[in-house]
């Protein structure tokens, strides 16, 4: 009598090929297709596990380079962020003396008036 696998092949003796006169019983017929099904699942399963890893790893790629873009966009907007204070401070600044030597003009402008007036030697009436 021949020895038999899980998957219904007969296994070769010592004595020689397996003798084709086993028959097979109804349950090991339902066994052995249960079985085949199973690996049949298994192999999906593996080469679905392997398209998601291929994904996986494109996915990443994709991440990475999305990441970068970031960091890019990041280190602009910070050079513009300091770019506008110093324009900021610089018009704030001319701003602050044009205002300041408008609203002194008069001022400044009597001061000098003043200063010329009493330089010059006063002419005197004969």
């Amino acid at each position: 009598m021949p020895n038999w696998n899980v998957f219904g092949e007969a296994k070769h003796n010592k004595n020689g090929p397996p003798s084709p006169a086993h028959q097979v019983s109804p349950t090991e017929a339902i066994t052995l297709q249960t079985l085949m099904e199973i690996k049949e699942s298994i192999g999906g399963l593996k080469s679905d596990i392997k398209s998601l890893e291929q994904s996986s790893k494109d996915s990443n790629i994709k991440i990475d380079s999305i990441h970068s873009d970031v960091t890019q966009i990041k280190e602009k907007i910070t050079f513009i962020k300091g770019a506008l204070w110093v324009i900021g401070i610089i018009s704030s600044a001319a701003i602050g003396l044009t205002v300041f030597y408008v609203s002194n003009h008069d001022k400044l402008t009597s001061i000098k008036e003043s200063q010329t007036i009493s330089t010059t030697p006063a002419v005197q009436k004969k």
